[in-house]
């Protein structure tokens, strides 16, 4: 029989959910909480000071996370205080030894980036701020006015 105990750990904010004399004998994360850990603002500054130099640099929080753009350019997504590129062309050569992830469950695999190589996070954000095309702005929807047919 499978015998199932909930632990809550109040340091991460996560439910598991601890299974023994089973099959599924290891630890399940709660599905309200996919992620382990968000990126902390220390981080996200931290990588904005390893590429200075690279173009006007701002970061936006999204979807929990962060993206970093390089003069209006989405370059660089920071999750879970990793910094992850898309697989492009143009820097395969330059991340061929680098490590490979999913930055979030459903995404595809990108690069991850070692932030701490300074000179490396440069050359992979200028080379991909050219290669990046600007995002296309938003089309407003017209909305009636009231009293107005």
């Amino acid at each position: 029989m499978c015998h199932r105990d909930v632990v809550f750990d109040t340091k991460k904010q996560i439910k598991f959910e601890l299974f023994s004399n089973c099959e599924r004998s290891a630890f399940t994360i709660n599905k309200q909480k996919d992620f382990l850990m968000s990126t902390t603002a220390d981080f996200i500054e931290y990588v904005c000071v390893q590429i200075s130099g690279a173009g006007n640099i701002r970061h936006r929080k999204m979807f929990g996370e962060y993206m970093v753009y390089i003069n209006d350019k989405p370059v660089l997504l920071v999750c879970d205080n990793t910094v992850f590129v898309k697989m492009l062309p143009c820097i395969e050569n330059l991340m061929e030894n680098s490590s490979k992830g999913f930055p979030y469950p459903g995404a595809k695999e990108h690069y991850i980036l070692d932030i701490d190589n300074a000179m490396l996070a440069k050359d992979a954000a200028h080379i991909l701020e050219q290669n990046t095309p600007l995002p296309k702005p938003k089309i407003k929807k017209k909305t009636a006015k009231p009293g107005k047919k």
